[in-house]
């Protein structure tokens, strides 16, 4: 059976009206390819997870939790880091014209940092700067995160849950024994219109209690049963500490989880920062697993990449009625390469995972 293959394509954004896209070679894109590590947690309600949040042990007091950017440029030797940063206003000011909503927006006040903090156990237990969020909806329900909790709500707003804090619903302890701290990250959340299924991930990542180093890291996932948002879940961790690679040891930050899907699989990309301040960026780790088993609990198959010359690669979520079954299975994955050196800052370099179909199976 053919193994699931990278391609990709850069193309200059100067072009967009008239594209010239050249690509590459295949074997030109330098991977690494190995087999994710997936346990499954069980399953989960709301309910559940707001007894475990009861009683788990947050402090009453402290200072709110700092998300992990702005983090180092990877691109960017150190040299060039120290240097004076040079700045020029030459560039033409644009205007955009503001118009009003029209009578068919809508809108209502959602979940909010103090939702997230009050959830969490107050004492700015459930405050991350800046705040991150992550919004889906299947037409009846709409799904938010911000921070380190979620909610569902209707359409207009009314609350169909209670705010349901990322710790007790994944069963995460702030702290795991005196040597060690656990902290999240960083949620997404989408519908998958093919499956009708919400997919839910959030960062976890442990770190030395005395020199703040990093332990290793985990994208946690939830799956919902049905395709309502306030019933039941199953959960997973998928290991993003990439420690079969020397760089990564004792583990790697797999930084901003990115999520995707088609009809073969579930698909993250992280970005693999180290412990390393000779080398601090281990490459962007791609892991493709198998949608369908997630959706029912089973055996779980997928493969995962490590592309050591990438950084914050996207990976497409299809809109309702999308074809994804050319070439045994397609998934496409988008990077701006605005990193580096100044020249690259007018392109986009575009991926193809093909025979998507093969992660459904041990080939």
């Amino acid at each position: 059976m053919r193994l699931p293959g990278f391609t990709h394509l850069v193309f200059s954004a100067a072009l967009v009206f008239a594209p010239a896209l050249q690509a590459s070679s295949p074997n030109s894109l330098k991977t690494s390819q190995r087999a994710p590590v997936v346990t499954s947690l069980g399953s989960t309600s709301l309910a559940q997870a707001q007894q475990r949040a009861a009683s788990a042990r947050f402090s009453s007091t402290g200072s709110p939790r700092k998300t992990l950017r702005p983090l180092p440029d990877p691109r960017i030797s150190h040299s060039a880091r120290s240097s004076s940063i040079q700045t020029t206003n030459s560039g033409q000011a644009i205007e955009f014209p503001v118009t009003e909503a029209n009578s068919s927006e809508r809108g209502f006040s959602g979940l909010s940092s103090r939702d997230s903090n009050n959830a969490n156990g107050g004492g700015t237990n459930g405050i991350s700067e800046p705040p991150d969020q992550g919004f889906a909806t299947n037409g009846s329900q709409v799904f938010e995160a911000v921070n380190l909790a979620f909610r569902i709500f209707s359409p207009n707003g009314t609350p169909l849950s209670a705010p349901i804090d990322f710790n007790g619903f994944f069963a995460v302890l702030p702290q795991s024994g005196a040597n060690s701290f656990n902290d999240l990250s960083d949620p997404r959340v989408f519908f998958d219109p093919q499956s009708k299924r919400f997919f839910l991930t959030i960062l976890e990542f442990q770190t030395d209690a005395t020199t703040g180093a990093f332990l290793g890291s985990e994208v946690l996932l939830a799956v919902s049963q049905t395709s309502d948002a306030t019933g039941n879940y199953y959960l997973y961790s998928i290991n993003v500490s990439n420690k079969v690679d020397p760089i990564c040891k004792p583990g790697c930050l797999g930084d901003q989880p990115l999520i995707g899907v088609n009809d073969d699989g579930f698909y993250i990309s992280t970005n693999e920062f180290t412990n390393s301040q000779a080398t601090p960026f281990a490459g962007a780790l791609i892991t493709a697993l198998d949608k369908d088993a997630l959706i029912h609990n089973t055996k779980i198959y997928g493969t995962a990449y490590l592309l050591p010359n990438d950084f914050s690669v996207e990976p497409a979520l299809p809109a309702p009625g999308a074809v994804t079954t050319q070439h045994h299975g397609t998934e496409y994955f988008t990077e701006s390469l605005d990193f580096g050196p100044p020249s690259n800052g007018n392109s986009l370099r575009l991926f193809a995972l093909t025979n998507t179909e093969s992660i459904e199976g041990p080939s």
